[in-house]
C-alpha cells in the first residue's frame, strides 16, 4: 500500500503500522460513496496484509476528522433512496486487527461511525462529536446499532435522538474517547499507542480483539435485520428527500412526517 496524492483516501506505511487518511479537507473530509468504498478497501487491505499489525485512521487538515457523507455531492440522492444503514454486509463486518482513531475537529455522522469502528479513540480538545442524521430525515448506520453498546445508553440516546454535538471533554467523560491530547501531539501519541500494540504478541492481540468484538456485537445481526425494512421505508419517504434538500439550500427542513 502506498500513498496516492489527490485521492479521497491515502495510505502510508511505517514498519508494521498503516496510517490511513481521509483526504477531502475542502469538504471537512466528508466522503461520497466512492470515498466510502475506497476507505473500506484500504481497511480491508490493511487487515489482510501479514506485514501490518496496527493502523491509525485520521483526517487531513486541522478542522475535521470527518463529517460523514458528502450531502452536497452528486451521489447523495442514491444514499437517500437506499440509506447506508441497509448495506448490512459492509456495515456489520468486523476487522481483525487493531485500529486507532486520531481525531482532530469535527467527528460527525459517518465520521463518528468510522471512529466507532476503531478500537481506541484519541482526540484533541477542540474536537466535537455527533450523529446529525435525524436532522436530515435519515438514520445512522453503524452508530445506531453500536453506540449504546460502547457508551452509557443515555449518552448514546442523547446523540441519536437530538442530532446535537457534544464536546471532546464530554466524549472523554463518557468513554467515547480514551485520551485528549493537544493537536501537536495527536499523531505522535497515536503512533506511540500503535507501537505498544505492535510490541505485543500478534496472536494475543488478535485473539483479544476478536473476543471483545464478539461480546460487543452479540445480537447485532438481529438488530440489522430489524431495522432493514424500517430504514428502507424511511429512505423512500418525503422527509428523507427534504432533509438533504434543506441542507443544500441552507434552510430549516419542513418535515411532513410521511
Amino acid at each position: 500500500m502506498t500513498e496516492v496524492p489527490d485521492t479521497p483516501i491515502t495510505v502510508d506505511v511505517d514498519g508494521a503500522v498503516a496510517v490511513i487518511r481521509m483526504n477531502r479537507p475542502e469538504v471537512l473530509n466528508a466522503l461520497d460513496e466512492e470515498g466510502y468504498r475506497l476507505l473500506w478497501e484500504a481497511l480491508v487491505e490493511f487487515d489482510t496484509d501479514p506485514r501490518l499489525r496496527a493502523a491509525i485512521l485520521t483526517g487531513v487538515g486541522d478542522r475535521s476528522f470527518s463529517t460523514g457523507s458528502d450531502m452536497g455531492g452528486a451521489n447523495w440522492t442514491r444514499d437517500v433512496d437506499q440509506p447506508v444503514v441497509v448495506t448490512e454486509d459492509r456495515e456489520s463486518a468486523a476487522l481483525t486487527k487493531p485500529v486507532i482513531a486520531a481525531i482532530d475537529g469535527y467527528c460527525l455522522g459517518g465520521g463518528l461511525e468510522w471512529a466507532l469502528r476503531c478500537d481506541i479513540r484519541i482526540a484533541t480538545p477542540r474536537s466535537s462529536f455527533g450523529l446529525p442524521e435525524p436532522r436530515w430525515g435519515t438514520l445512522a448506520g453503524y452508530g445506531l446499532h453500536m453506540l449504546s453498546r460502547m457508551i452509557p445508553p443515555g449518552e448514546a440516546l442523547y446523540l441519536q435522538l437530538t442530532g446535537d454535538r457534544i464536546t471532546a471533554e464530554r466524549a472523554f467523560r463518557c468513554c467515547l474517547v480514551q485520551e485528549l491530547v493537544e493537536p501537536a501531539e495527536l499523531m505522535r501519541r497515536a503512533q506511540e499507542i500503535a507501537g505498544m500494540i505492535t510490541a505485543c504478541s500478534p496472536l494475543a492481540v488478535q485473539a483479544i480483539k476478536q473476543t471483545v468484538d464478539f461480546g460487543l456485537r452479540a445480537g447485532v445481526e438481529d438488530s440489522y435485520r430489524f431495522v432493514r425494512p424500517v430504514a428502507a421505508a424511511i429512505g423512500r419517504s418525503e422527509d428523507a428527500h427534504e432533509g438533504p434538500s434543506a441542507f443544500r439550500d441552507k434552510r430549516v427542513p419542513e418535515w411532513k412526517g410521511r
